[in-house]
């Protein structure tokens, strides 16, 4: 109902696009257990890696990361990933704010947008701007609700926002 990676394929799908996408996640972890071969994300990852080769692979943080925390993680996890999928673009998600205060998310999604495209550019990536996004859709049309009703996750509505700004990051394309 929420899956962004579901979403992202159904997009692909409308345009005459296959996208596959693939997990390897564990709720409210950082960059760098992924980065620990030893740790059970490391572990994850690893068998991930193996099971195929990927077009592209994306980086999300944990919303607590900040710019040290995170470039941490891209330090240890970009070489790992290049050098077990060379063929595959590596992707930045700027994650939106998941503050459950909404007086507080404007300064979420701002220090997201400021680490995430200082770290692209550090390390060369493309970023999918979702906490940009997200900031926008609630100016704009503040109707429509992008957050759970624990007001800290994504909504139906979010996950499509972020499933769009995917779409456009790896394809360059509009998801319209």
């Amino acid at each position: 109902y929420y899956s962004v990676p579901d979403k992202l394929t159904l997009i692909a799908e409308s345009a005459g696009l296959k996208i596959d996408a693939t997990y390897c996640t564990i709720g409210s972890a950082y960059l760098s257990y992924f980065a620990d071969a030893t740790s059970t994300h490391g572990k994850l990852l690893n068998e991930k890696l193996a099971e195929k080769k990927y077009d592209y692979i994306v980086l999300q943080d944990n919303s607590n990361a900040g710019y040290a925390d995170v470039k941490a993680g891209m330090d240890k996890l970009v070489p790992i990933l290049k050098q077990s999928q060379p063929q595959a673009e590596l992707l930045l998600y700027e994650r939106y704010s998941s503050n459950s205060d909404p007086a507080q998310r404007f300064g979420s999604a701002r220090k997201h947008y400021i680490n995430y495209t200082r770290l692209s550019r550090e390390h060369g990536l493309t970023v999918s701007p979702a906490a940009t996004s997200f900031l926008i859709c609630t100016e704009k049309y503040p109707e429509i609700n992008l957050y759970a009703t624990d007001n800290s996750h994504h909504s139906k509505e979010g996950s499509y926002l972020i499933a769009c700004c995917m779409y456009t990051a790896i394809t360059g394309k509009s998801p319209v």
